[in-house]
């Protein structure tokens, strides 16, 4: 299964890439998927270690649980930068 990862804000100057595809072998959840994107991309991993608040993640442009299938090759991931501000 392919699945779209798009990489938002100052995300993609980090990754160097707009998107990318995620090759994944079986059905597998959003949070698995998460870390498999952090495996990859180790420095999605670093930026909740700096206090930022961990990354955004929506499937299908929705927000959805660690918990929801990731099941189509249609599916398509989007990563957010913590939100930041006051």
């Amino acid at each position: 299964m392919r699945v779209r990862v798009r990489f938002l804000s100052y995300l993609r100057d980090m990754i160097g890439v707009n998107a990318s595809v995620l090759e994944v072998n079986r059905q597998c959840t959003l949070g698995e998927l998460v870390e498999l994107m952090m495996d990859k991309w180790p420095i999605l991993r670093k930026i909740d270690l700096r206090g930022e608040g961990p990354i955004i993640v929506l499937l299908n442009n929705r927000t959805a649980s660690p918990n929801t299938p990731v099941n189509d090759d249609d599916d398509e991931v989007t990563v957010i930068p913590p939100a930041t501000g006051g």
